[in-house]
């Protein structure tokens, strides 16, 4: 894929995409909206350019050709994301009716429509990472971003609210640069709070973690950052690090 036209997304915001559109079956069939249908039935790509003259860089064309070829399997990392924490994130935060629930990954369409797949110009890495945009029924107003690590989602956010700070934890893990430990608040995800402390990064905390979706507040160089994890198996003690890259290391 070498072929790309350069379209501007809003005023004096730029992006690529290519030439010829890719049809995006699989994920064409999450299809829900709030208040449109999306234009000639059409996901929209934006390979985003650093300083709205540079092309797409390799490694934004090895996404969104890694995109291309793995429909299938980003579909069951987003069900899988989707059961484990999108769902219970949200019903701490608000009511959600039983026939709003998708009960299987057929079901996914109730609940997400894909609009874009966007893709900064982030530096070279051995894993892709890309961004998906969804009309979200749990949140019309500001729509859902989840962050991908190849096939694996692994941050979500709203719009406005993305950033990329998972990537350096994935690539680079958590230190501060004093190198002193982390200021860490541990919670449920409907703000329960089960475990504050000091920690560094690969230090073996002694607290029992039950399977399931938390929510986690930690200071890094005297910044405050917010994030929320899943733990797939019980656990009598963890690292930081096993927990916010979602218990893959």
């Amino acid at each position: 894929m070498k072929e790309f036209e350069k379209y501007e997304v809003w005023e004096d915001y730029w992006c690529y995409k290519p030439i010829n559109n890719p049809t995006f079956e699989i994920l064409k069939t999450l299809n829900y909206y709030c208040w449109k249908p999306r234009e000639n039935d059409e996901i929209k790509i934006r390979i985003e350019s650093f300083n709205n003259t540079e092309l797409p860089r390799d490694s934004q064309i090895k996404a969104i050709e890694f995109v291309i070829g793995n429909e299938s399997e980003i579909l069951d990392g987003i069900w899988n994301y989707y059961q484990n924490l999108i769902l219970p994130v949200y019903k701490s935060a608000i009511d959600i009716e039983t026939e709003d629930i998708a009960n299987n990954k057929s079901e996914l369409s109730k609940i997400f429509g894909v609009k874009a797949i966007e893709i900064a110009p982030l530096q070279s890495y051995n894993s892709v990472y890309y961004l998906i945009e969804f009309d979200f029924k749990y949140d019309c107003e500001h729509g859902l971003y989840l962050l991908f690590k190849n096939n694996t989602p692994i941050d979500l956010f709203s719009e406005g609210d993305k950033d990329y700070d998972s990537i350096g934890i994935y690539e680079n893990g958590l230190d501060n640069k004093d190198k002193s430990p982390l200021k860490v608040h541990l919670s449920e995800t409907n703000g329960n709070p089960l475990l504050d402390g000091e920690y560094f990064f690969n230090q073996q905390i002694e607290f029992a973690l039950s399977k399931g979706a938390y929510r986690i507040f930690y200071t890094i160089n005297d910044s405050q950052r917010v994030r929320n994890f899943i733990v797939n198996e019980n656990l009598e003690k963890f690292t930081l690090e096993y927990v916010l890259k979602n218990c893959t290391l």
